[in-house]
């Protein structure tokens, strides 16, 4: 069964309900209409998850981390409790501007009680900790 395909000319946004979300998490779609009318698409596509996700962001400016790789010790049951994305508060964003990526990566196994290997920074994460002090990312 093929995907269905969303298109909206007037915001300039285009692709499959995954495409579309993974470039709202990625960050490179932020234009708040878009978001939104993304969001809408993914309901349609009884992808809920993914929707509110979506809508979460529209609620505030938020920084996050994703496609967390995370270090289960073998325990594969382990990975749906997870979540694939976290949000970083702006007390933490702050932190790590001064002190180093490693406040964001305790903040992260804190939260959680897991450790994990990797991570993605969203766009506006990335940027702010580059911009802050030309901080070298791991």
């Amino acid at each position: 069964m093929a995907e269905n395909y969303y298109e909206n000319k007037e915001l300039g946004i285009r692709g499959t309900a995954d495409e579309l979300f993974n470039a709202v998490k990625t960050g490179k779609i932020t234009d708040p209409e878009a978001i939104d009318k993304i969001s809408d698409f993914l309901l349609i596509e009884k992808k809920d998850k993914e929707a509110s996700f979506c809508i979460s962001l529209l609620d505030k400016e938020e920084y996050y981390v994703y496609d967390i790789l995370w270090d289960i010790e073998g325990d594969e049951s382990l990975i749906t409790s997870l979540p694939s994305a976290i949000e970083i508060p702006l007390n933490i964003v702050e932190k790590a501007k001064t002190e180093g990526i490693d406040v964001i990566n305790d903040y992260i196994s804190d939260e959680t009680g897991f450790c994990h290997y990797s991570y993605e920074l969203s766009e506006n994460l990335k940027n702010e900790l580059l911009l802050s002090n030309d901080m070298e990312m791991q």
